[in-house]
């Protein structure tokens, strides 16, 4: 995350320069790919923090299976197609 945030930090700093015109596609294109980049790693670490949990309550305790069988077979499931 860190080099992300430094390689956008150079780009605006690229756009505040004087050549800017001669590679604003460029500089523009960079920039969108950044910002993507950065919006799914930002879900996937959602993702995964709330997989983290789920998996603490499905895995960690035996008797969720017999309380919850639907979502425990769903999140089985779901878990082996992840992995």
């Amino acid at each position: 995350m860190k080099l992300i945030e430094d390689h956008g930090l150079q780009l605006g700093s690229m756009k505040s320069s004087p050549y800017y015109k001669e590679f604003d596609t460029k500089i523009d294109y960079w920039e969108l790919n950044i910002a993507q980049i950065t919006e799914t790693l930002e879900v996937l670490m959602a993702v995964q923090e709330k997989w983290k949990y789920l998996e603490s309550i499905f895995k960690g305790q035996p008797d969720i299976s017999k309380q919850l069988p639907n979502e425990d077979s769903v999140f089985k499931s779901n878990n082996l197609t992840f992995k």
